[in-house]
């Protein structure tokens, strides 16, 4: 029942706020921290160029610098290979023998059922619960938004460094202007 609640859960992580279907080019608002298919993400922006909202929690920006989450495409492959649909209660079952889906193969990359296991096409391969699968994509997730947030931090450490050096060539550059 537990491993039921996980794979939904897991089903949520993968999907859109916007279009409620599993992302499709999933990318990072840096500014927020909050992820959305690339294709909704424009279409809510539309063409205004002025200032940027996040649909989610609504901090706006100026710049659109979005940056591509694979990590979360990944994810959302996963899902898709499930077999289920976000929002949808349960498992899914296996299309070839209607056993629910709860092992992951490492080596396919995809969800498998207990029967699919002992096949010949899985012998061998290294083969997971889907709950320590999910918690492991979970885990990868959470590392790589950790570092885009610390590359974002960097960033504008640098942007703000380098504005102050501006400032400071340009108020040094005023004297000789006023020679001239």
């Amino acid at each position: 029942m537990a491993a039921e609640g996980s794979l939904q859960d897991f089903l949520e992580e993968a999907t859109c706020s916007i279009c409620l279907d599993f992302f499709q080019d999933p990318v990072l608002i840096p500014e927020c921290g909050h992820n959305f298919c690339r294709g909704c993400l424009t279409r809510s922006w539309g063409t205004s160029e002025s200032e940027a909202s996040c649909p989610q929690c609504r901090q706006t920006f100026a710049p659109r610098s979005l940056l591509p989450n694979r990590q979360l495409a990944r994810l959302a492959e996963v899902a898709r290979q499930c077999g289920g649909h976000p929002g949808e209660e349960g498992g899914s079952l296996c299309s070839k023998h209607r056993e629910p889906l709860k092992l992951f193969c490492k080596d396919h990359q995809t969800l498998i059922c207990v029967i699919c296991d002992r096949s010949r096409e899985h012998r061998g391969h290294s083969v997971i619960p889907a709950e320590e699968a999910f918690q492991e994509y979970q885990i990868k997730v959470e590392d790589c938004l950790k570092a885009q947030k610390e590359q974002k931090e960097k960033i504008a450490t640098y942007k703000g460094d380098t504005e102050q050096r501006v400032q400071e060539m340009l108020v040094s550059i005023d004297p000789m202007v006023r020679i001239f």
